[in-house]
């Protein structure tokens, strides 16, 4: 098996999320995220809130974005756990998100999608001059 380190910022290469036996693959997590952008972007507000500081987050706590019920009551708090759930099937994960996506179904895919997502949450130089929601 061929395993691809790739650096990012000040994340190093060996991310591994819980659960899986190889080091995420932070370039794939960044082309995925290409899906994402289509309604999200990192830095800002757009159909979907901004994913700056994602990982850690409450769900529903971003200023400025009308988020559904479902979300703002869910209790959710947006962890490694929670986003491969979501992720794999987000309208059966959470009933009543406005979020349209169909997920990702390959366990590779969530695994380096979360590690990208994860390096705008352990980089401060990666959201700077972005408030950190509560």
């Amino acid at each position: 098996m061929t395993v691809r380190f790739i650096t990012l910022g000040l994340v190093g290469a060996l991310l591994t999320l819980a659960g899986c036996d190889r080091p995420a693959d932070l370039a794939h997590g960044q082309s995925l995220y290409g899906v994402c952008a289509g309604c999200h972007k990192l830095r800002e507000n757009w159909t979907g809130p901004q994913h700056c500081w994602l990982v850690g987050r409450s769900a529903g706590t971003v200023p400025g974005f009308v988020y559904s019920q479902a979300v703002k009551e869910s209790g959710l708090t947006w962890d490694e756990k929670t986003l491969d759930q979501f992720l794999t099937m987000p309208l059966s994960f959470l009933p009543g998100t406005k979020m349209g996506f169909i997920g990702y179904r390959d366990k590779k895919d969530r695994t380096d999608l979360i590690a990208y997502l994860k390096t705008h949450t352990a980089d401060p130089q990666a959201c700077a001059g972005i408030d950190k929601p509560l």
